[in-house]
């Protein structure tokens, strides 16, 4: 029995932490996108203040923290469905346990329950610590995906100003 709950487990946590793993990434494009915009703000912020352009360009720095802070919202809530679908694991064990060894024909007698509590809440730290680790490994993968797509990119041809400016 604990071990068809683990297995019926694993496969909603597989569809969370892909889905968690597109939100990191959706975020990680967000985040540029908005960083890129207040690069390219502070470079000319004398253009846009001459211009009177303070308005126009607040609204597009704010449009882009939006789609960060949505995406953000989105990885948040996909977050506490990991660590729900591990917190419940550990609840879950000892019903469904006690409740197939109930329907074999076994006789719960206390030693047996007592017993086999100790035995699956040896197993409970690990689970909780379960989410925090995909998280880790979700975030680590995200990383080397972008740091290997930025090594492995096109370089660049070295721009040359015109002389005799």
């Amino acid at each position: 029995a604990p071990l068809i709950v683990m297995s019926g487990m694993y496969f909603g946590n597989n569809f969370i932490v892909r889905r968690l793993m597109a939100l990191t990434r959706q975020i990680a494009e967000a985040r540029d996108a908005r960083v890129k915009v207040m690069a390219e703000v502070l470079h000319a912020i004398r253009l846009i203040k001459l211009l009177g352009w303070e308005e126009h360009v607040v609204n597009l720095v704010k449009a882009r923290r939006d789609e960060e802070m949505q995406r953000i919202a989105s990885a948040k809530v996909m977050t506490i469905f990991n660590v729900f679908n591990w917190q419940a694991v550990p609840l879950l064990l000892p019903v469904f346990t006690f409740g197939s060894f109930v329907l074999a024909g076994g006789n719960l007698t206390p030693g047996v329950v007592f017993s086999s509590l100790v035995l699956l809440d040896l197993i409970r730290i690990p689970m909780s610590l379960f989410p925090q680790a995909i998280q880790v490994i979700v975030g680590v993968r995200v990383g080397l995906d972008r740091i290997e797509s930025v090594l492995l990119a096109e370089e660049m041809k070295e721009l040359r100003l015109p002389t005799g400016l």
